[in-house]
């Protein structure tokens, strides 16, 4: 027994092994219920407070620079709450106190700056951007990137570029996902901002296919996209992300495989290109395989399922027509994959 306790001490003294404080940051993890419990405790609370002090600042709603005054200080203060937060309790009263802070500035800036709205988007983008950055919270990093991809939707709107934001939200995420490893120390702020920025364009294709049938109660606040152009060059981000993989992976083709993979990635974006959404789902789907992330992979299948689901119900044609366009394009993705694997396999038959 005495010669384990020295071991013990000799193995902390080298550094090999970390004593278990319970009292440090590391603590205990929580089962899933008790955390949805805390959380929902931590809102309440917050809710109840923020109400009894919104009665208290009534006056405030009169003088922008009183409430973003009182926004920036909320959010500071929920900084310092995050910090120090040792349980899922203090976590969510925290993060109820930074989203009520961003709700008066966002009152303060389109309350008083009715004719700038290019402006306020803008401004609001930054904010969210910096924020998802800098809290040191998981959940509110994810929630920051997600209202900062909807900000930057809008001022795209307002600025009407509309037809490019999908683009470069896939490409900036893209991009994110395939070098998250490269900043070692950064992986869990860089992966929270990713699925933030992810769900904001999910949402945004989704928002686009149901308007463009009529199915909203607001039309009108909805972005005008111009689907040649969106779709089209989702595509040519989807084949520079696939280009960047095969570099990456450092997988071997010859020129006809490419060629034909190529054209299997054309032939599959023609024949969804009507679906819009289809694309981006499907570079996130591929995204998700490649770095082997079951939560992504699901994202973008459940993404590719809703918007062909609701492409294929929103046509104005009969179902034979209908009948007719799902056995083609599943006839021609069994031609094409039986190619694929017949050419791989002679090339492999050929290399040995």
């Amino acid at each position: 027994m005495k010669n384990s306790i020295e071991l013990i001490e000799f193995l902390k003294q080298s550094e090999l092994i970390n004593p278990l404080h319970l009292n440090d940051s590391e603590e205990l993890i929580s089962p899933w219920y008790i955390k949805v419990l805390m959380g929902f405790c931590g809102w309440l609370a917050a809710i109840f407070t923020l109400g009894f002090l919104g009665m208290g600042i009534a006056s405030l709603f009169d003088s922008p620079i009183g409430l973003s005054v009182l926004g920036v200080l909320m959010i500071g203060g929920s900084f310092f709450i995050l910090s120090s937060a040792k349980s899922e309790f203090i976590e969510h009263i925290g993060l109820a106190v930074s989203f009520a802070g961003q709700a008066l500035i966002v009152f303060a800036i389109f309350i008083h700056s009715e004719s700038m709205e290019l402006f306020s988007w803008a401004v609001l983008t930054l904010m969210c951007c910096f924020l998802s950055s800098l809290m040191p919270s998981y959940i509110h990093r994810v929630m920051s990137a997600y209202f900062a991809t909807l900000c930057f939707s809008f001022f795209m709107f307002e600025a009407q570029l509309s037809s490019i934001f999908s683009s470069i939200v896939l490409f900036v995420v893209a991009l994110m996902w395939l070098y998250e490893f490269t900043f070692s120390q950064q992986i869990r702020k860089l992966q929270s901002i990713a699925y933030g920025a992810v769900f904001g364009l999910l949402q945004f294709k989704t928002s686009i296919l149901f308007a463009q049938h009529g199915q909203t109660w607001a039309l009108e606040s909805l972005p005008s996209v111009n689907q040649w152009v969106d779709e089209g060059l989702n595509v040519l981000v989807l084949l520079f992300i696939l280009n960047l993989l095969i570099k990456h992976k450092k997988i071997l083709l010859d020129d006809s495989q490419k060629w034909l993979g190529l054209g299997i990635v054309l032939l599959l974006c023609v024949g969804t290109f009507f679906a819009n959404g289809i694309v981006s789902g499907i570079l996130i789907i591929v995204i998700g395989f490649a770095i082997q992330n079951k939560i992504l992979w699901g994202l973008g299948i459940i993404s590719a399922i809703i918007n062909l689901s609701s492409y294929y119900y929103f046509l104005d044609i009969s179902l034979l027509n209908k009948s007719f366009i799902l056995g083609g394009l599943g006839g021609a993705s069994l031609i094409l994959a039986f190619l694929s694997k017949r050419i791989s396999e002679q090339g492999t038959h050929h290399e040995n």
